[in-house]
């Protein structure tokens, strides 16, 4: 019992082991990448230092960054010139397409308001009640009765 005992702990501690080496080759991997990315990074700064030294040492740095800034901020308002462009023709084309659907809904509406106008009138020709009065009597019925004011089909 004893030996079993002491061979859990020697595999626990094997397995402790192979978890520990795991994370260390983890960890090396890990510090490789670092160290690539420091080389990397050193390189880029060489270069920018270089730059800037070039930079520093022309007669001409203020007027070409002026120039550079000139044509940054050229190239800024060119772009919002664009989408400020498109986004106005997209309004544009929403409001056309509204007008359309309004000016159609608008024929309907007239359309339809031709044949009541005409039964109106009929109506009253048939009934031998004046408009006046029937006019009068609806607005009567309106002021009772607030839920009948829009009338119907208004």
């Amino acid at each position: 019992e004893e030996m079993n005992a002491q061979l859990r702990e020697a595999r626990r501690a094997a397995s402790e082991a192979r978890q520990a080496a795991s994370e260390a080759a983890m960890r090396a991997a890990r510090c490789e990448e670092y160290r690539e990315r420091a080389a990397l990074l050193q390189d880029s700064n060489r270069r920018l230092e270089e730059e800037i030294t070039k930079l520093c040492e022309s007669p001409f740095i203020a007027e070409a960054y002026e120039q550079r800034e000139r044509q940054a901020r050229l190239e800024e308002l060119e772009r919002e010139a664009v989408e400020s462009r498109e986004r106005f023709e997209a309004a544009l084309r929403e409001k056309d397409a509204e007008i359309a659907r309004l000016g159609e809904a608008l024929q309907q509406q007239q359309e339809q308001q031709v044949p009541r106008e005409e039964e109106r009138r009929r109506v009253l020709d048939e009934s031998g009640i004046e408009a006046r009065e029937l006019e009068e009597a609806l607005a009567i019925v309106r002021r009772r009765r607030p839920d009948f004011a829009a009338g119907p089909g208004e």
